[in-house]
């Protein structure tokens, strides 16, 4: 760790993207998870097309740069990804996080700013909030149960 700065470059760039809230439009599915160490608070509404992958993402988060950040990657690549290729990212970066290796995919590149966050064990829910509300999200909209993934 050694002083190594978990707020880069990507990481403010992604986040200054995602300081407004983005609605969408007659939402199939919306959640709001809360990351009780922190305080951060995100919703995510997704829209799914008739393949059942993801057409068009919306957030809102109250929270700090990493959520902000994790929200705005995730709506800018989840777009035309299926349920499993989401929970497919959330366990990579989940690994990338933990182990430090690039466990990411090519079809998500976004992910590889967070590399930074690794060894920070505390902030890494930052980072997963957003993905997690959208799987939250995702059963929601198939009317299954909403509760944490």
């Amino acid at each position: 760790m050694g002083g190594k700065d978990i707020y880069e470059n990507d990481i403010m760039e992604l986040a200054r993207a995602g300081s407004r809230p983005r609605y969408i439009d007659a939402p199939d599915g919306t959640a709001t998870l809360d990351n009780p160490l922190c305080g951060d608070r995100v919703t995510i509404e997704m829209r799914r097309d008739k393949e059942g992958k993801i057409a068009d993402i919306g957030h809102d988060v109250r929270g700090c740069a990493l959520c902000q950040a994790s929200a705005v990657a995730l709506a800018d690549t989840a777009r035309g990804k299926s349920p499993v290729e989401i929970n497919a990212a959330l366990s990579a970066l989940q690994k990338m996080l933990k182990d430090d290796h690039e466990h990411h995919e090519k079809a998500w590149p976004t992910l590889a700013a967070f590399r930074s966050v690794h060894g920070h064990k505390s902030r890494y829910e930052c980072v997963l909030l957003p993905f997690r509300a959208l799987l939250v999200a995702i059963s929601e909209g198939e009317g299954g149960d909403a509760s944490r993934p």
